[in-house]
C-alpha cells in the first residue's frame, strides 16, 4: 500500500511539473494581433519575451522533448509575428534585454 501511494505521490508530482512549464500565453492570429491597442500590443510582446527566456531556462536545465521543443517554436514565431505588426505601427519594440 506504502508503494502505491508512493508511486502516485511521484505521478503526481511529474504531471504537475510537466504542465506548469506549458506557455501561460493565449496566441492570438495576425488578424487579431493587428486589432490589439498599442499598449496591448506592446504588453503582449513583453509577455512572450518573458515566456521564452522562462522556457529557455527551464529547458537548459532539464532538455527538450519533441513535444516541448514544437512548443517553444511556436512561441519564438509568435514573438516574430508580435514583433511584425509592432514595427508596422511605427513602434518601437521594448527593449528586454
Amino acid at each position: 500500500m506504502r508503494k502505491v501511494i508512493s508511486l502516485l505521490a511521484i505521478f503526481a508530482l511529474l504531471s504537475t511539473s510537466a504542465l506548469a512549464f506549458q506557455p501561460e500565453i493565449t496566441m492570438l492570429t495576425e488578424d487579431e494581433i493587428s486589432k490589439l491597442s498599442d499598449e496591448k500590443l506592446l504588453a503582449t510582446y513583453v509577455d512572450i519575451v518573458i515566456e521564452v527566456e522562462a522556457s529557455r531556462t527551464f529547458h537548459a536545465t532539464s532538455g527538450f522533448t519533441p513535444k516541448d521543443y514544437k512548443a517553444f517554436k511556436e512561441l519564438l514565431r509568435y514573438r516574430i509575428k508580435i514583433i511584425k505588426e509592432i514595427r508596422g505601427r511605427g513602434l518601437e519594440v521594448p527593449v528586454t534585454e
